[in-house]
């Protein structure tokens, strides 16, 4: 199904959660009434939602027209409802055994039950109405609880490249931290590494734009900075977080890696 071309007013039910917001738009766009929106590649700005290899973090459904054709990024605000339940025709659902599984989105306008990679999740089937209409009780990725991935090392490390966490659906990352407890006593680094397809541990592509330091003083949290490549940041199902080794580990022990994740 394509992007709207026009309204398509949404049913929502009132009294779950409701909550609104206005976003800016992105430049030379129009978002129409009933579209799924999305925040573009962490940009700041919003559009009809969009899939694929960068994923638009979900931001909750239009309600009404935002026209911005002629207009920069931020001119006009899309006023959007972030939270409830919405009446939608998701492909899949045929029965009430269908209640509680996961809505994913391919477009502003497309909902279906089965996920493939750069889809985008709305929400949960709350009820079903009849044939492939239900209720769906949505929420914005803004107000979804983060996870925590964590790797704890032993007392005597080894610098073996490995795969702390394997992503079961799509995620973002919102920060990963560091922290050991000795110093390696010499040159050490440690990166993390978004690994995908058949990448080998620590293969992949390289998330922070300076690597840990693992010859830091011990006990002292370093916070990474995140590449701000569009799209490295969200993990797509089968998708790894690895750690890369650099160097030989030296006397590092107690090394701690946390990476905080939010659900795409």
């Amino acid at each position: 199904m394509a992007t709207l071309t026009k309204d398509t007013p949404r049913k929502f039910e009132s009294g779950h959660d409701d909550r609104f917001n206005e976003l800016p738009i992105v430049a030379s766009d129009i978002i129409y009434a009933g579209a799924a929106v999305g925040e573009l590649n962490d940009t700041g700005t919003y559009q009809p939602l969009g899939t694929g290899s960068t994923v638009d973090k979900f931001a909750g459904f239009c309600v009404e027209k935002c026209d911005n054709s002629s207009g920069a990024a931020g001119d006009k605000q899309v006023k959007v409802r972030q939270s409830g339940r919405v009446v939608l025709s998701v492909t899949g659902v045929t029965a009430v055994t269908d209640v509680e599984k996961t809505v994913w989105a391919t477009d502003d306008n497309a909902f279906t039950l089965t996920y493939a990679a750069g889809a985008v999740e709305i929400g949960r089937i709350a009820k079903h109405i009849s044939g492939t209409n239900c209720v769906v009780e949505f929420r914005a990725f803004n107000l979804r609880q983060a996870v925590e991935a964590h790797f704890f090392g032993q007392t005597t490390e080894a610098a073996t490249d490995r795969v702390f966490f394997l992503a079961t659906r799509p995620y973002y990352i919102q920060a990963i931290d560091q922290i050991h407890s000795v110093a390696a006593g010499g040159t050490s680094t440690l990166q993390v590494v978004k690994d995908t397809s058949t990448n080998a541990p620590g293969a992949g592509t390289d998330l922070l734009t300076t690597a840990f330091d693992l010859n830091a003083t011990a006990n002292t949290v370093q916070n990474g900075a995140i590449a701000t490549t569009a799209g490295l940041r969200k993990l797509n199902a089968g998708d790894r977080l690895a750690l890369d080794f650099a160097n030989a580990i030296q006397s590092s022990a107690g090394i701690s890696v946390s990476a905080r994740l939010i659900p795409l």
